[in-house]
Order: C-alpha cells, then sequence, then structure tokens
C-alpha cells in the first residue's frame, strides 16, 4: 500500500506541474491576487465543513471510541475519518 501512496503522489505532483506549466505561473500568480482575501473565506468555510464531517463521524462509532476527545480525531490526520486503531492509540489513554 505504501507503494501505491507514493505512485499515487508523485503522479499528483507530475500532474500538478504539467497544469502549471500549461497555464503558465504568471497567470496562476494574477489570478490568485486577484482573489486576494476573497480565498480566506472559502478555506475558512472548509474547515467548517471538515468540523461537521468530524462529528458526523464521532456520531457514527460506539463505545470508548466514541467518548473520545475532538482533538483526537482533529489530530488522527484527516478529520473525516478518524484512525482509532489500537497501533494508532497512546498508551495510557
Amino acid at each position: 500500500m505504501k507503494k501505491f501512496h507514493t505512485g499515487s503522489v508523485i503522479i499528483g505532483i507530475a500532474l500538478l506541474s504539467v497544469l502549471i506549466w500549461k497555464i503558465g505561473a504568471d497567470e496562476l500568480w494574477k489570478e490568485l491576487a486577484r482573489l486576494g482575501w476573497g480565498l480566506v473565506p472559502l478555506i475558512g468555510i472548509e474547515g467548517v465543513a471538515d468540523f461537521f464531517h468530524t462529528l458526523g463521524w464521532r456520531h457514527c462509532l460506539t463505545g470508548q471510541q466514541r467518548n473520545l476527545p475532538l482533538s483526537d480525531y482533529i489530530e488522527s490526520g484527516c478529520p473525516a475519518i478518524p484512525s482509532l486503531s489500537d497501533a494508532d492509540r497512546q498508551p495510557g489513554r
């Protein structure tokens, strides 16, 4: 599975590079500057959506996993899909 993930990242970077090359870095920079502070609310809205996805996943779980602090779900790396296997848990929790 690690080879698949590495390959996916490499392919993704290659495709992003081709896209930037085709559009042009100057054009992308102009459009980003044109967006300006309008980009901040877009990123903020996505953060709110991730928070609600995290709450939704929390309600889908049962037992001890459902009672974990919200920070444990967020610290798992992907807020919407908590990693709650015993291997990922720290001792003493």
